[in-house]
């Protein structure tokens, strides 16, 4: 009926299979990484831990989301991606409501293993191909909207999560906050979404014209065996490390930082989900820019509006820098967005899949470093102003990676 109602109006069945992944994406990757900063210091204090020992679940789950990553290609290939995303569309809503029963912190470590096995599944890794598998043209558009929905998910749930925290703890937080969850996954996942346009007798969005032209769909670039010979597949793993720790130092530090500078924990929390608002507009936004600008020039742009904002978080002090802070959040869509790309780019579509996993992983490795090194630093100094600082640093070299790609040709990979 859905299927006949869009072709009514002349509207691709895939912008569908968009929306379903910005939901899918809000609530899941949306909660469990960006709302974790809410969570810091109230169950840090509330719980008797340092910051770094409650900041090391977000490390693990970082690190298992690293490892499903890495091997996402060879679980797709045994068990049908929509099969695992269904088992994690229940287990992930579970894991995170039983935050809420913790008393002693190796429990949260469990949990955090078991979220960070199931947030790849409902997020990046997943949605990486199942967008590539509904469009081949117009894709950089559907993957920024489709990505969006992570900022999304934190520009919302951070408003209220910050009030559930203030007004009722945050055992009441994490409960409501999974139940949310199941109420939006459990449906979406096993009744709504389709991997393929193949599974409902369509083609993807492209590959029509393709077709009554009298050529297919072009399949460039090495496997995974041979790439990992080359340096251009290291360059854009390296690059997805500090792009992971570059953007997670200033996700994950704005609400504790601001509120360290002497703001109210719910205006720090007003800015984090400030920041999660714009960070879904310029992720349709870079979707746009690399269509048109391209891989270079759109990922360099993003890298500097990062550091902006790391700038500004370092001069937290100051009201009026809490705007740029906000800015700098258009740069992170570089995590999610520009790596697909970046990974397409330069290492063809012949084994997206395979490759684009192992970038992920990288991506996930930079995000598992920052809590850990971050915290330690606060730790150890008092403030968050020296992993601002070399989070800086991080991006120059980050930039420097970024140019020495080469961007693979289609006739000389095919060749």
């Amino acid at each position: 009926m859905l299927k006949k109602l869009l072709a009514k109006y002349n509207i691709f069945y895939g912008w569908f299979m968009v929306l379903v992944g910005i939901l899918i994406m809000g609530v899941a990757y949306g909660t469990v990484f960006n709302c974790f900063s809410l969570f810091t210091i109230p169950v840090s204090e509330g719980m008797g831990y340092t910051r770094q020992a409650f900041a090391t679940s977000l490390t693990i789950i970082f690190i298992f989301f690293t490892i499903i990553s890495v091997f996402s290609g060879k679980i797709f290939q045994k068990i049908k991606l929509h099969t695992v995303m269904c088992i994690c569309a229940v287990v992930l809503p579970i894991a995170y409501f039983c935050n809420s029963l913790c008393t002693k912190i190796w429990q949260f470590y469990v949990l955090a293993a078991v979220q960070g096995i199931c947030i790849p599944i409902l997020s990046f890794t997943a949605f990486s191909i199942i967008i590539a598998n509904w469009f081949e043209d117009r894709r950089g558009l559907a993957m920024g909207f489709t990505f969006m929905g992570s900022g999304f998910g934190g520009f919302v749930l951070n408003l209220l999560a910050s009030t559930w925290l203030a007004n009722h703890g945050f055992a009441f937080a994490f409960r409501v906050l999974g139940i949310i969850m199941a109420a939006v996954l459990v449906p979406l996942v096993f009744f709504v979404l389709k991997v393929s346009p193949e599974d409902i007798g369509m083609k993807a969005l492209g590959a029509q014209e393709n077709k009554e032209g009298g050529a297919s769909v072009e399949l460039y670039g090495p496997m995974l065996n041979k790439a990992m010979g080359g340096s251009n597949f290291w360059l854009v793993v390296m690059t997805a490390i500090l792009i992971g720790f570059t953007a997670s130092t200033l996700a994950q530090s704005i609400t504790p930082h601001i509120t360290d500078c002497g703001f109210d924990p719910v205006y720090a929390a007003r800015i984090n989900a400030g920041y999660f608002g714009f960070l879904c507009f310029c992720k349709i936004t870079m979707g746009f820019a690399y269509d048109k600008l391209g891989m270079k020039p759109t990922t360099i742009i993003a890298m500097l509006m990062v550091a902006l904002g790391l700038v500004a978080l370092y001069f937290g002090t100051y009201k009026a820098a809490h705007i740029f802070v906000i800015l700098g959040s258009g740069g992170c869509a570089a995590g999610s967005v520009a790596l697909p790309m970046l990974t397409q780019a330069a290492c063809g579509n012949r084994d997206f899949s395979s490759i684009n996993g192992i970038v992920t992983a990288g991506n996930t490795l930079g995000g598992a470093l920052c809590p850990f090194i971050t915290n330690a630093i606060y730790d150890a100094k008092g403030s968050y102003n020296v992993a601002l600082l070399l989070a800086v640093a991080l991006i120059a070299v980050t930039i420097l990676l970024i140019l020495l790609i080469r961007v693979l040709k289609k006739d000389a990979a095919a060749a």
